[in-house]
């Protein structure tokens, strides 16, 4: 028989919204893993509240049945058989209200996370989002042949700096996207490769100077010099790339969402 063949699901392609995520981890050390943190444990609480009332529906049915097994013994006149079903239904009603504490607690739990105060690490991770985006956006730009002072300061100086829900959700979703592993290996090996592209060429880029140098009397140093303001202009294409461009139009909407907050 033919096999069928094995789909391979690519990786999302990476966008600067990736970066922008990379860059708050590691920008707001202290920030943005808590905020992260505190989504994760209330989903964990969720989850265990879920299955906490999962089970105690599971003990109230069972109860339910062991009652009428019992009133079905005792109308047979079973002694032993109804004192075993009373047995089992006291040891029902005893595990359920502990599981009944268990939920309390966990519904405590997360009213604390819910109110917990986060206001100074949602300002600080919003001010990097800011920053980032507009830095970004000033790449794109000098593309362009276009340059951008950072005005963040007067610019933000008279607004309130509330951050944005829609900003901070979206973050978070991509962060606990299953493909986010993936997403960075890929990141990761383009950025690897074009170093090593680059590298070569400066090492080709190198041995012409040289031989350029021995054969014209020209200083090596003026062609490497040469050499090396092609490979940092290539390296630059390379950081910006394809990608920023395609992208200038999102981080837009991302300044435009933290404007907005």
């Amino acid at each position: 028989p033919i096999k069928s063949p094995i789909l391979i699901i690519p990786p999302k392609p990476v966008t600067i919204e990736d970066f922008l995520i990379e860059h708050l981890r590691k920008a707001s050390i202290d920030v943005f893993p808590r905020i992260v943190q505190i989504e994760e444990d209330k989903l964990k609480l969720m989850t265990e509240a879920a299955e906490i009332k999962q089970l105690i529906a599971e003990f109230k049915l069972a109860i339910s049945r062991e009652k009428e097994q019992a009133t079905y013994a005792k109308r047979r006149n079973e002694r032993t058989e109804e004192q075993e079903h009373t047995r089992r239904i006291n040891e029902y009603q005893l595990l359920m209200q502990m599981e009944q504490q268990k939920a309390q607690q966990v519904k405590t739990d997360i009213d604390n996370q819910n109110n917990t105060n986060l206001a100074s690490e949602r300002h600080q991770f919003l001010s990097n989002a800011r920053e980032l985006a507009f830095s970004l956006r000033s790449k794109a730009d000098v593309t362009k042949d276009i340059k951008r002072k950072n005005k963040l300061g007067s610019r933000f100086a008279g607004e309130k700096e509330e951050v944005s829900e829609l900003l901070l959700d979206r973050l978070l979703k991509r962060i606990s996207d299953p493909q986010w592993d993936a997403i960075v290996r890929v990141a990761t090996r383009t950025a690897v490769e074009e170093s090593k592209k680059l590298a070569q060429r400066l090492e080709i880029a190198e041995a012409v100077g040289q031989l350029a140098g021995k054969m014209t009397g020209t200083t090596s140093a003026t062609l490497l010099s040469d050499g090396y303001e092609t490979t940092k202009e290539m390296l630059s294409n390379v950081i910006i790339g394809q990608t920023t461009r395609q992208n200038t139009n999102l981080i837009g909407s991302i300044g435009n969402e933290t404007k907005q907050a």
